[in-house]
């Protein structure tokens, strides 16, 4: 049966497949020298894919966006508890010039990660039920797309 979630504006199929290219995702975002297996020839029959299929996601527009995302937000991630740490420190001193601004982006990043993540299962509903759902899904995304816009 095949199902779907929503994390952060985005309907993801959840599939054997999307797992196969989110190891693929990660592989490829990993420094060459630290890669295992270190070729895709090698990595095809561990994601249980063949060579073609490596090479066509390595091709695809959305899997490089993907792939460029993760390795450009990496050092951020690595820094994020430094960067944490330094704004709790200055938005908790209000004699800090930067107290306020410090407070604000710490919300901002709090409202950021408390993404809502929802499973559904497709299988058991009627067409008209299913209509519905993407109904919503579509106006929560549009609703959070106008939510960033207004930022």
């Amino acid at each position: 049966m095949p199902k779907i979630k929503l994390v952060n504006s985005d309907v993801v199929y959840l599939s054997k497949k999307s797992e196969e290219l989110e190891a693929y995702i990660e592989w490829k975002a990993t420094p060459s020298g630290e890669r295992v297996p270190p070729s895709q020839r090698q990595l095809a029959p561990v994601l249980g894919v063949t060579e073609r299929t490596l090479s066509q996601w390595n091709r695809d527009p959305r899997v490089i966006a993907k792939i460029s995302k993760r390795v450009l937000s990496q050092p951020l991630v690595d820094a994020l508890p430094d960067i944490i740490s330094s704004l709790i420190e200055i938005a908790s001193d209000p004699s800090h010039p930067r107290a306020v601004a410090a407070s604000k982006s710490y919300f901002e990043l709090l409202s950021a990660q408390s993404a809502e993540v929802e499973v559904t299962d497709l299988g058991d509903m009627s067409q008209a039920e299913l209509m519905e759902h993407v109904a919503e899904l579509y106006d929560e995304v549009a609703e959070r797309g106008s939510k960033t816009k207004q930022a």
